[in-house]
């Protein structure tokens, strides 16, 4: 008990209580009573700035930042009329507890968070609303304001950060940054489960320095691949498979007699390999996408 004691202290030291950015309302009665409403305003720099106020009879709080922002949501109606998520962020986990704060805003007090001109302009002439879940069963919304954003926004952050990736890659020229940005999009790719990008980045590096390494992630996202794809047709799963050994016998695993042979155990006979190349039925061909160069065959 003394211990869990301890760690609660130590725990709580690092969480500041009492909200530093929650102020009193001059005109609470512009608000509604007996709820919790936001309002959004343009100023003359066409920044947003988003007013959560505070009309019930208790208490609320919310956990923020270190700068006591709480997560506000942003939404567009996109070109087919349907409200969206706008400009999210990507999920972060903390890195310590020491930015972890607890927002309380007590009644007829108020909070607001700026959303500079900056961050979403664009040409797409649109409709925005903010919305915040107050609790598990009530989420408040603002009225829609009339505002053009940057359509990319639209995007979920991993995508987002997949095309800044792919530009940044297109246009280096250093090959030892460009090898730094290909692991960086491979494990993009891979956590947002879009190996067949993984395998296609690697299978199109044209250069001699890094090949080696290039051709080990080559292996591992075509392993990725096929996992991924476990209803794949056997014709493209051979030519995948038979590709994945081939560099794998030549990686710095080959040494792995075991799972080497778990692999080829999965491989056609010579008669199955001329059943499946007359079958192939697949509504997407993966040949192109996944082949680095003439294949050969490997049967059991």
């Amino acid at each position: 008990m003394k211990n869990i004691s301890i760690f609660l202290l130590f725990f709580l030291s690092f969480i500041n209580l009492q909200g530093q950015n929650a102020f009193p309302s001059k005109n609470p009665g512009k608000f509604p009573k007996d709820s919790v409403s936001i309002r959004s305003k343009f100023t003359k720099n066409n920044n947003l700035i988003i007013f959560l106020m505070n009309r019930t009879k208790d208490t609320i709080s919310f956990i923020s930042d270190h700068q006591y922002n709480i997560s506000i949501g942003k939404e567009v109606l996109d070109e087919n009329k349907q409200w969206v998520k706008f400009d999210q962020d990507p999920i972060r986990k903390p890195s310590c507890l020491s930015g972890i704060k607890i927002l309380k805003i007590p009644t007829d007090y108020y909070t607001y968070q700026v959303y500079e001109n900056e961050k979403y302009a664009g040409d797409f002439k649109t409709k925005m609303r903010f919305s915040l879940r107050v609790n598990d069963s009530t989420i408040v919304y603002s009225k829609n304001l009339d505002i053009s954003v940057n359509k990319e926004l639209i995007l979920p952050p991993e995508l987002r950060l997949n095309k800044i990736l792919e530009q940044k890659y297109a246009q280096e020229k250093s090959i030892e940054k460009k090898y730094v940005l290909l692991k960086q999009m491979i494990q993009n790719y891979n956590d947002f489960n879009l190996m067949e990008k993984s395998v296609l980045l690697c299978k199109n590096w044209k250069e001699d320095e890094f090949l080696e390494k290039v051709n080990a992630h080559y292996h591992i996202t075509l392993s990725k691949f096929l996992n991924a794809n476990p209803g794949l047709d056997k014709y493209h799963k051979t030519l995948i498979l038979c590709k994945y050994l081939e560099l794998f016998q030549n990686s710095f695993l080959k040494s792995n007699t075991e799972k080497l042979e778990s692999y080829r155990k999965l491989l056609p006979t010579r008669e199955e390999w001329e059943e499946i190349k007359g079958d192939c039925k697949s509504k997407k061909c993966y040949e192109d996408l996944i082949i680095k160069d003439f294949v050969e065959i490997q049967f059991k």
